[in-house]
């Protein structure tokens, strides 16, 4: 009789290994929504280097969260901070609280506060402009906007309507509408 109850508790053991042991049902992969596009990858704390002719790094651009939207040929970027930093020329940096580029980052659209500050290092009074949205293009360091745009620079207060520059050429042009008041 001990042989049976041991052969038979050795046999719910078997079976209860077995039973805890089998795979469990797959779920297949869930079918994307209309227009949702196809997932890509997604980093947090992302940095981009870009280089000039000679290889040397002429910007950056920072990211605390990026993700890629493959069908749409783009990134998403989140509280992006892109560092213009030409060498033997005026240091840029430009922030804004979300953006998209293209993969190849040959274009930024920055939106949600942009902000424009120049880095002088000869001690003459940076440069700050401010404005909504910003289209920057890395490989000629133009940008430009259709907004409002504030700019302040020493003593100097000018408000308009759209913004042209060049940062290498430390140049800033407002298109329209232009309002200015010139402390001495």
């Amino acid at each position: 009789m001990r042989n049976l109850v041991l052969l038979v508790l050795l046999g719910a053991a078997a079976f209860a290994s077995w039973f805890w042991s089998r795979p469990t049902m797959i779920e297949p992969p869930r079918q994307h929504a209309a227009g949702e596009g196809d997932l890509g990858y997604y980093l947090r704390g992302a940095r981009m280097v870009g280089t000039d002719a000679s290889g040397r790094a002429v910007y950056r651009i920072l990211a605390d969260r990026l993700e890629e939207r493959p069908s749409e040929e783009r990134l998403v970027l989140e509280r992006v901070q892109v560092e213009y930093r030409p060498p033997g020329e005026m240091p840029w940096v430009i922030t804004a609280g979300s953006g998209n580029a293209t993969r190849d980052r040959s274009l930024l659209e920055l939106k949600d506060g942009v902000d424009i500050r120049s880095q002088p290092t000869d001690g003459s009074p940076p440069v700050h402009v401010t404005t909504p949205a910003l289209r920057f293009v890395p490989a000629t360091s133009s940008a430009e906007s259709d907004q409002r745009v504030v700019i302040d620079a020493g003593s100097w207060h000018l408000e308009g309507v759209g913004l042209n520059t060049r940062l290498k050429d430390n140049r800033v042009e407002l298109e329209s509408d232009v309002h200015g008041k010139f402390f001495p």
